[in-house]
């Protein structure tokens, strides 16, 4: 085996894998459906946990706690939501 042939073999596998990546990559339709699928139960089981964590642990609390829980509860959610965007957004490969 010269080093032709290795040199062709090398090729082969590096374009090989170029379709194979073009094959199981996602577009942006797919992304955004997968993406608004995740979103909705992202925000259906976050909402759920914040109010049974409320009940749970707040519920007996000062108006303050309440008030700091409820705000930061609010917000948390966000980071999350931010990112899943983000990877809905990015341009096809």
């Amino acid at each position: 085996m010269g080093l032709s042939s290795w040199h062709h073999f090398g090729h082969y596998r590096v374009s090989a894998m170029k379709r194979m990546g073009s094959r199981f990559a996602m577009d942006i339709r797919k992304r955004k459906l997968i993406g608004a699928i995740s979103l909705i139960l992202l925000l259906i089981v976050y909402s759920l946990a914040a109010m049974r964590l409320a009940v749970a642990y707040i519920l007996d609390q000062h108006a303050v706690v309440h008030a700091i829980y409820f705000i930061l509860a609010g917000v948390a959610w966000m980071p999350p939501a931010v990112m899943l965007v983000k990877w809905m957004q990015r341009p096809n490969a």
